[in-house]
C-alpha cells in the first residue's frame, strides 16, 4: 500500500453503523454486541501508512443517543441523508482541501433540510 500513496494522501473511512452507534435500542442480552468494536480496532491496528478517519468515534464524542438516533432510518440498520451529511462534514474538516473554514462553512450553507410530515427526506443544495 505504500507505493500506492507515495505521492497521495490515501483514507479510510469507516462509516457508522446502526447496531453500533445505537447500543442501548438493544436488548442486553444480545451476546456479540462488542464485536464491531473489537473487529474496528483490529483493523485500524492493520492500516499503515493510511489515515483511518473514525466517525464512530467522532459521532460518540459530538452528539448524544438522542441525537444519533436521527441519523439511521427506523426501518432498518441504514443511515440516512442526515447522518450521511454529517459524516460528510466530518471528512471536509479532515481532509488536506486547502481551503479555509469559512470557504468550507459557505459551502455547507447552501444545503438545507427538507421535511414530509414530520420525516426528514433529503439535502436539497440550493
Amino acid at each position: 500500500m505504500s507505493k500506492l500513496n507515495r505521492k497521495k494522501d490515501f483514507y479510510f473511512v469507516s462509516l457508522p453503523h446502526k447496531t453500533n452507534m445505537l447500543k442501548n435500542l438493544y436488548p442486553s442480552g444480545i451476546k456479540g454486541k462488542n464485536n464491531i468494536d473489537i473487529n474496528k480496532e483490529n483493523l485500524e491496528k492493520q492500516l499503515k501508512d493510511i489515515n483511518f478517519l473514525d466517525i464512530d468515534d467522532y459521532f460518540y464524542k459530538s452528539f448524544t443517543e438522542k441525537e444519533r438516533e436521527n441519523f439511521f432510518l427506523k426501518t432498518d440498520h441504514h443511515g440516512n441523508s442526515l447522518g450521511a451529511f454529517e459524516e460528510y462534514k466530518f471528512i471536509l474538516d479532515k481532509l488536506d482541501l486547502s481551503l479555509s473554514k469559512s470557504e468550507i462553512d459557505s459551502h455547507l450553507k447552501r444545503y438545507s433540510t427538507r421535511y414530509v410530515n414530520d420525516c426528514e427526506c433529503s439535502f436539497i443544495y440550493v
